[in-house]
């Protein structure tokens, strides 16, 4: 009698144990602090934060979560399991790297999170990644229209900029840029179509452009620049009739700038037949 109790009870403590040995699952895993770390950086205007995460063993798995962000406070909330069966104890270091939203100039704090639990934070902060904002008054979208036998006048350059710049520059006709060091005067004009558009680096080394503009300057229905208002201006004018022109259109067909080409167009050529430069 007491050898099969002796005999059950054995069994019963191998079927518990089996039991437990059965039990090989994933958990919900939260780190320590201590085997976190945060790195933040920023490559070409870009913000970044990479997470490090030391283990003592392989056997976890990863959802990294994705980024969230109210005001100045950034967070990402990640799961990670860990598997509760046999594993070999090898210490590892996993790694991810998450690009941030466009910030603006300032001081953030970025909380890595498991399960809702907040592990760790860094603080850092962001650089001035806006390139300025660059408006052009002058020159506009329009023909600037001489008399005949006037020369090509000079146009005034002139732009705002929202920020403190050391440099400054405009490309006038695609051509190389020249600095200056604010409003200007476009010299040297030669008749028909040029376009303009003003550069400018601000001090954390942003480059911003203006829109470009595009110009020109011609007598009035002398469409084809070429000094002389005669059939190949009617001609040229009838190509684009209909047209609704935009820049870099050639706008000098829009002889009264209302943004269609159409028989009040062709009239104004008709007005200004046989004039010359």
């Amino acid at each position: 009698m007491k050898s099969n109790v002796v005999f059950s009870l054995t069994v019963v403590v191998l079927l518990v144990l089996l039991s437990i040995g059965n039990c090989q699952e994933w958990v919900p895993y939260v780190p320590s602090s201590q085997s976190v770390n945060l790195k933040f950086w920023a490559l070409d205007g870009i913000p970044y934060i990479n997470v490090s995460i030391g283990f003592g063993d392989p056997c976890y798995e990863f959802d990294w979560g994705t980024v969230a962000r109210e005001d100045y406070e950034i967070w990402v909330d990640s799961m990670i399991w860990d598997w509760t069966g046999g594993c070999i104890e090898i210490p590892i270091t996993l790694s991810h790297t998450y690009p941030l939203p466009p910030l603006e100039e300032g001081n953030y704090t970025f909380t890595f999170m498991a399960w809702s639990v907040s592990v760790k934070s860094i603080n850092f902060t962001a650089p001035d990644t806006k390139p300025p904002t660059i408006d052009i008054l002058s020159p506009r979208n329009i023909i600037y229209y001489l008399l005949p036998k006037e020369p090509p006048i000079p146009i005034p350059l002139t732009f705002t900029v929202n920020e403190t710049t050391p440099w400054i520059g405009y490309s006038l006709d695609r051509q190389e840029n020249v600095t200056i060091t604010g409003n200007t005067t476009l010299t040297d004009l030669s008749y028909g179509i040029h376009s303009v558009t003003v550069y400018a680096n601000d001090t954390a080394g942003n480059m911003g452009s203006s829109e470009t503009i595009y110009f020109a300057e011609a007598i009035d229905g002398d469409v084809n620049g070429d000094g002389v208002v005669n059939i190949l201006d009617i001609l040229l004018c009838a190509i684009h009739f209909g047209e609704i022109l935009l820049p870099p259109m050639p706008i000098i067909v829009d002889l009264n700038h209302d943004g269609i080409v159409n028989i009040l167009d062709i009239l104004k050529i008709a007005v200004n037949f046989g004039k010359t430069y």
